[in-house]
């Protein structure tokens, strides 16, 4: 036997030799270098783990923060947005008062345009009626310049993206100053049309305040029109409108002064036409005398070759009637032989101081109606008498003598 071979042998057997004499090779380690093993794949599982839940918390705050950050930007939009309502709002009710305001003053203008179409040159003040003309350029100057600024907002959802939210906030608010500046603008414009149309309201005020001087005027320019042209423009003068109530009815007020003032030149020329001739100067210094005792009653006269079936012969005829309208006149019809004889001879002029006792016989209704019983001609003839007229003419010989009470009471009446 050989020792080196069994020793092989064994060497062999115990370096891994099987039952049956097969041999293996295997690559163990040692019990020590496999738990150091272990716990390495142990660490790294671990910091892998560890890496990840890092990476998921941080992840998981990112998110908060991104969510925050979105929260906030919407806010802001959302505060952007209630501001540009509210300006949106302050623009539209200035833009409506804006609006207002024109419409006004467009009818404002269209009475002082009315007016000025209807002011025709010679039958009211020169002054006031260019300053009408001027104040109204003015107003429709400014009126035409005046424009409402509507701005309506940009109306957008709410935005998902915090850059975005915060980009239309921004221009958001952009707009609202926009607005505000519109609202601003459009007051600006809403005190000047107002301004303008006080001014020309005024002014039109000023030009009907000057209509009664005019219309004297006008009277002093014809003063043989007619009463009731003369008293027709009396009664408009008198109900013309306040200067401060300048509205539709002013300039139709207007309208209808200038045509009552026309009425004036018409029934001046028509009467003109019938005193002229001859006789003319004469038949003025009649009716001049006549309205002079007359105690402010208003006469109007008329002239004609025969009256009441005199005027021939050397022979006066005379009438008078009353004329209720705008509280009443008279008109005196008289023969042409009146004027003719004027300042020759009383009897003309008695006649003519008895018609105008008839027209007296309005301011003194009361005495006559009671202590006269009414009598017309008793009434003439007295006051006629009592005014110095007691001569041929006077009514005596036509209709005789009242009693001397009654001649001294008519004295009373002047």
């Amino acid at each position: 036997m050989a020792l080196d071979g069994g020793a092989d042998g064994r060497a062999d057997g115990g370096a891994g030799a099987g039952r049956n004499g097969h041999t293996c090779a295997m690559d163990e380690q040692p019990v020590g270098a496999r738990r150091v093993s272990r716990r390495r794949r142990n660490l790294l599982v671990g910091g892998v783990a560890a890496l990840v839940l890092v990476l998921v918390v941080a992840l998981g705050l990112s998110g908060l923060a991104g969510q925050r950050r979105l929260a906030d930007a919407q806010e802001e939009f959302r505060a952007a947005a209630t501001e540009v309502v509210a300006a949106a709002a302050q623009a539209q009710d200035a833009s409506a008062r804006l609006a207002e305001a024109v419409d006004a003053a467009n009818a404002d203008l269209a009475v002082a345009q009315a007016a000025l179409a209807a002011a025709e040159d010679g039958y009211v003040p020169a002054a006031e009626k260019t300053a009408l003309q001027t104040a109204a350029q003015q107003a429709t100057d400014v009126v035409t310049a005046a424009a409402p600024q509507p701005l309506e907002p940009t109306r957008r959802s709410k935005p998902d993206d915090a850059a975005e939210a915060l980009a239309l906030a921004e221009s958001l608010r952009a707009r609202s100053a926009e607005l505000e500046q519109a609202a601003e603008a459009d007051a600006e414009q809403v005190t000047a049309v107002q301004a303008a149309v006080e001014a020309t309201r005024a002014a039109g005020g000023a030009l009907t305040a000057g209509l009664p001087a005019a219309a004297e005027a006008v009277l002093a320019a014809n003063p043989s029109t007619g009463q009731l042209a003369r008293l027709g423009l009396l009664d408009v003068v008198e109900t013309l409108p306040a200067a401060d109530d300048w509205d539709e009815a002013a300039a139709a007020a207007v309208a209808t002064y200038v045509s009552a003032a026309h009425a004036v030149e018409e029934s001046h020329a028509a009467e003109e036409a019938e005193k002229a001739g001859p006789l003319r100067e004469r038949r003025i210094e009649v009716e001049t005398f006549a309205r002079s005792i007359a105690g402010g009653v208003p006469l109007d006269f008329d002239w004609a070759t025969i009256v009441n079936g005199f005027g021939q012969g050397g022979s006066h005829g005379g009438t008078a009637t009353w004329d209720p309208a705008y509280g009443g006149f008279t008109t005196i019809a008289l023969s042409d032989s009146i004027a003719a004889s004027w300042g020759t001879e009383p009897a003309g002029r008695a006649v003519t101081v008895h018609e105008v006792g008839h027209a007296i016989a309005a301011k003194c209704y009361d005495m006559f109606s009671t202590s006269f019983n009414g009598e017309p001609e008793t009434w003439a003839t007295a006051w006629a008498i009592g005014m110095g007229y007691d001569t041929n003419g006077s009514g005596e010989s036509l209709y005789g003598r009242p009693s001397d009470d009654l001649i001294a009471l008519s004295t009373q009446c002047r």
